[in-house]
């Protein structure tokens, strides 16, 4: 046997692949950010302006939060809105977006 030889206990053998499918599910934070934009629309002038000046100053408070979940070779990437996007639209909605701690 040389250098290069190796023994046959030693091999393996190739395991065939199973390829991965990548899924995200984004509905739950598509739903959020377009009641975000609806309220907006809604809001008088001075909340929606106030409201877009804390979006430029905090974009963490479009954020969204994440899970996965596996089934066999297919990983599926859950989106949700994270509780900061849900208490944004909330202050948005009644106005009151010095209550909003950032």
């Amino acid at each position: 046997m040389t250098n290069n030889d190796t023994p046959v206990s030693a091999q393996t053998t190739a395991k065939p692949r199973i390829p991965l499918q990548l899924d995200t599910d984004t509905q739950l934070y598509r739903q959020a950010v377009e009641q975000l934009s609806q309220a907006l629309s809604q809001a008088p002038q001075e909340v929606r302006q106030l409201a877009l000046d804390l979006c430029n100053l905090h974009p963490e408070l479009i954020g969204f939060k994440s899970h996965t979940a596996t089934l066999g070779a297919r990983l599926v990437i859950h989106l949700e809105p994270s509780q900061r996007l849900l208490e944004f639209l909330a202050a948005i909605r009644t106005g009151h977006l010095n209550n909003l701690v950032i």
